[in-house]
Parts: C-alpha cells; structure tokens; sequence
C-alpha cells in the first residue's frame, strides 16, 4: 500500500526528535497522565478531564491495551511535551480491517518549541498503522494549513435543515421567514418508523443498507458507537416499505434546556431514500415538539437533500442554525475538515457523528 503521508519522510528533525523523545502509542495505565496533559495544555474542564468512561469509550483499544493517542515523552524528564489523539472506525468493531483514521486532539506543549514534535506524532502513526484513509472534522486555522501542505483535500461542511411548520424560531433565528413550508407537496412512498434495538438487530448483516459505506462501518459499528454510548441516547428511525427496510436515519434531540431540535449524525443506506418520508419527518417534528431537523454532512448529493424537504443554511445569509449545544451557542458554525486516501473506493461522506464532533461537552443529560 502507498505511503499516506510520504511528505512525512526524509525530513531532517527526525533523527534528533526521536533522540531527545520516547513516541509511542499511549498505555492503558497511563490515563491519569494525559488527563493532567490535558487540563493543563490543553482545557481544564474537558469531558476527557471529568469522565474516564467518555475517554474510554472513544480511544480505548482493548485488545491491544492501550489508549489510542501517540505521546511523545522527553526522555530527561518523563514529561508530555505532545500528544494525537485518533479514532479507527475500527474502535466500534474490532472486524474492520480496513484502517480509517479520524485524528481529534493534536497538541504541543505552548512552553516547548521543538521543530517537528507535533509532525512527529504523525510520523509514528503512519509508520505504526497501516492506514487507507485519514478524515477530519474541526481543524484550526493553523492544522488546516498544514493539511493542505501534506496534500489533504480541504472543504468545510454543510449544514441541511428543515423547520417544523408550526413552530416559532427560538434556537435557530430567521428558519421561518425563509422556509415558510413545502414548495410543493409531495405524497411519501416510504413509512418512518422507530426501530427497536431487536429490529435492528433482526437484518441480516449481508443487508445492502449496510453496503453503502462498508469500507469502515458495520453492522456491529452502529451498536457500539450508537446504542452502548455512555451518555446519549440515539434514535434510530427506519425507511421502510413492504419489502423491508430500506435505510436508518441516526439521530439525537440537542436543545438549551427549554426548546429542542432533532439532529441527523449518521445515516445507514442509500441517501434516495430520504426523500420519500418528508412528509413524516415534518410530522415527527410537530408529534415530538421539536423546532427542526437538521443534517450536518459533507459529500451527499445536494439535490436528494433538497428533494428530502431540506435546505442548505449557508444559502441563507439571515439564517442561523446553531451548531454547538455543550454550552449552547446561538451562531453559524462552519466547521473545516481534511480528507486523504491513498484507495480508490474510500468515499469522502461525512456525518455528524464522525470523529469527535458528536461527543459530550459536559455529563449532565
């Protein structure tokens, strides 16, 4: 397989950095350590911080009994001068053999200015994993940069929505006065429906829903990543016609305490299919009080988004559709993300959920 990051090789610094540092993978016994890394350098109420069982659950690797975060300690003193922390698809089940990797917190101690420590981390991860495609979601200004500089493509996301027809703006502002309803109605030829975890559990794993991004999910992933989460609580909402189930939307209620809204973070199967329940959709808004939909992704077919009743917020220079609900911020956020693959098949599909985008701020829920 081709190198990922060639551009990583041949530089001059690396000799001297892995003379002075200790890189490795992260031990399983070593969480108190990048705990303190993290309050200090990093941000002192982290969730990482205030929960071991959300850090677990994201960057656990059991089998190989260690963290998944690249450390670099200097070797006079012991200490954490830098750490990447990443997320394999394969974290939610351990039969993905085909390496994503999705890269979250990366970063150098502010008081060590050591050329090369941070590009080093990913110098030992590709060297260490045999890696087919690197995706992520929420760069800096300065990360972005240097993504681009390794010959990632770059983009931001796009944010979908619909409003509930029969609610006021609270969490978004100006949805309505836009988007007074449907331009033109259309009847639904699928039935939304909530799916139990025993339903789910009854389609068979050789179902053409789960063929869509098969590279790097599973059956198993969606379980392990959605129905075992230690602290949310996922909706699975099933298309489905009389020959069976067609597609599975993901979802989460977000809200501020007082109005919610109903979030798509992933979505198993054929995105075609979501324009044929968008009358259910608007119907499950008003059923269950909640202002809107929306649908944070990047890669999907603008036009089967339109035809599913959703619009584009970024079509809209009036409208805000917030983004972040751990505090809750009511602006625009639009967030970058890189991608590189070195396969042919690697599908540059992102959800909400992917990465560490959809994880907790906080552990009151």
């Amino acid at each position: 397989m081709r190198d990922i990051l060639a551009e990583l090789e041949g530089k001059e610094y690396t000799e001297g950095i892995y003379n002075d540092y200790d890189i490795r993978f992260c031990n399983d016994d070593e969480y108190d350590d990048i705990k303190s890394f993290l309050k200090i350098h990093w941000k002192e109420n982290h969730i990482f911080c205030l929960s071991k069982e959300v850090f677990d659950f994201q960057h656990l690797d059991k089998e190989n009994h260690r963290y998944n975060f690249v450390i670099a300690r200097y070797k006079e003193d012991n200490a954490i001068h830098a750490l990447l922390g990443f997320v394999p698809t394969s974290q939610f089940d351990s039969g993905i053999k085909r390496t994503m990797v999705w890269p979250c917190i990366w970063k150098n101690r502010d008081d060590i200015k050591r050329k090369g420590l941070g590009v080093s981390m990913y110098h030992y991860l590709k060297n260490h994993i045999e890696i087919e495609t690197i995706s992520i979601l929420g760069i800096s200004a300065v990360a972005l940069s240097i993504y681009k500089h390794w010959n990632f493509s770059t983009g931001t996301i796009e944010q979908y929505v619909m409003p509930n027809f029969s609610a006021q703006d609270h969490l978004s502002s100006g949805l309505r006065d836009v988007y007074p309803s449907f331009s033109a109605d259309t009847k639904d030829v699928f039935e939304l429906v909530d799916l139990s975890y025993d339903d789910y559990c009854a389609i068979p794993d050789s179902s053409e829903i789960f063929g869509e991004y098969a590279q790097y999910k599973s059956k198993i992933y969606y379980v392990n990543r959605f129905i075992k989460h230690p602290v949310y609580k996922y909706q699975f909402l099933a298309i489905k016609d009389k020959g069976g189930i067609k597609a599975i939307i993901i979802a989460r209620k977000c809200g501020d305490g007082n109005y919610y809204c109903l979030r798509i973070v992933d979505y198993i199967g054929s995105i075609s299919y979501l324009a044929g329940i968008k009358n259910q959709m608007q119907d499950y808004l008003v059923v269950n009080d909640l202002e809107y939909v929306d649908f944070v992704e990047v890669g999907l077919d603008d036009k089967e988004l339109n035809q599913a009743g959703f619009i584009n917020r970024k079509d809209y220079a009036d409208v805000i559709v917030p983004n972040y609900f751990e505090p809750f911020l009511k602006e625009n956020i639009d967030l970058d993300y890189a991608f590189k693959t070195v396969v042919d098949d690697a599908r540059k599909v992102f959800f909400k959920a992917d990465a560490d985008q959809d994880r907790p701020n906080i552990l009151a829920h």
